[in-house]
């Protein structure tokens, strides 16, 4: 059984990312909800009111079929803050750690908040295990301009080159003799998704403590871990899902997760600033949408739960 899902149009080339909003009606947004530089603030960017940073992948992201991003907003009113997100679907930790560095930490936020796990299990939105941190979009992006195609003469060139020539760009003096004829993806990793995932959390608290920012990282849940007990439908929606997203990482998906979330879990204890969420519906029925989303319900309880652990922070 197929779920329609709706989801935001992603026409925005990024540098950093791979990719991003490129304007504002690639997400629908709501009452004083506003698009500025590629960042959603939920209260149009209301110069008296204190930020709330959120970074997450699609749970996060506003236009997939709802966020818990607007019953914490609720929840945060009272204190005058203002949630200000750069989520997007498909990040992983790396996109949020840069996400951070480029876009969040100028805006002097009090708070910064990041679900994650999802996106990070089983290397799957990285274009290998080798080279976790390099999104297979950006990989796609480059793979591309790599690309040799035949010229009007029969040679072999290189995308990247035409183009360049074309459009009548110089590059810099170290490229004048050689045009560009290959990718590089940095150093190979031999390290597994659940400590890519650590690394990139603990460089974000650092980030975030070295401008005097809070920092809250979510260990989100999912289908097909923990005590939730999945309906037949949700059983159903999720024994399709590890057909269709099988292998990962030479694994099936539902091995992927279990493997990922007992070792998050167990890293999680070590710090104060990840806070585990996988057991939040244990006892509630109907709460997602797909395996990997929440449906209405379960993204206010998400809310519910973040808003819990984070209200002593704030001050009346």
């Amino acid at each position: 059984m197929k779920k329609s899902i709706e989801q935001t149009s992603l026409r925005g080339l990024d540098p950093f990312t791979g990719y991003g909003y490129f304007s504002k009606e690639d997400i629908t947004l709501y009452g004083t909800e506003a698009y500025i530089d590629g960042l959603i603030y939920m209260k149009g960017n209301n110069i008296e009111l204190k930020k709330v940073a959120i970074i997450g992948g699609s749970t996060s992201d506003l236009n997939y079929n709802g966020s818990w991003l607007r019953p914490l907003q609720k929840n945060l009113d009272e204190y005058g803050l203002e949630i200000v997100t750069a989520s997007v679907s498909g990040y992983s930790t790396t996109q949020e750690l840069l996400r951070l560095i480029r876009d969040l930490v100028g805006l002097k936020p009090v708070l910064v908040i990041s679900l994650n796990g999802v996106n990070d299990l089983g290397f799957m939105q990285s274009v290998s295990c080798k080279y976790p941190r390099i999104h297979s979009y950006q990989a796609r992006l480059f793979q591309y301009l790599n690309f040799k195609k035949s010229d009007i003469k029969n040679k072999p060139a290189v995308m990247f080159n035409s183009f360049t020539k074309k459009a009548g760009i110089t590059m810099p003096s170290m490229n004048d003799s050689k045009s560009v004829s290959g990718l590089n993806y940095g150093a190979k990793s031999n390290k597994s998704d659940y400590e890519i995932w650590e690394e990139n959390i603990k460089m974000k608290y650092a980030i975030c403590s070295t401008f005097d920012i809070d920092y809250l990282s979510v260990l989100q849940p999912i289908m097909g871990f923990g005590t939730y007990e999945m309906e037949s439908e949700e059983k159903e929606f999720l024994d399709e899902y590890n057909v269709s997203r099988s292998p990962v990482n030479r694994v099936s998906y539902i091995d992927a997760v279990n493997t990922f979330y007992n070792n998050a879990k167990e890293i999680s204890k070590k710090y104060d600033y990840i806070l585990d969420a996988t057991e939040i519906f244990s006892l509630e029925r109907f709460c997602y949408l797909d395996p990997r989303h929440p449906n209405d319900k379960g993204n206010k309880i998400i809310a519910d739960f973040i808003f819990k652990n984070i209200e002593t922070v704030f001050p009346k």
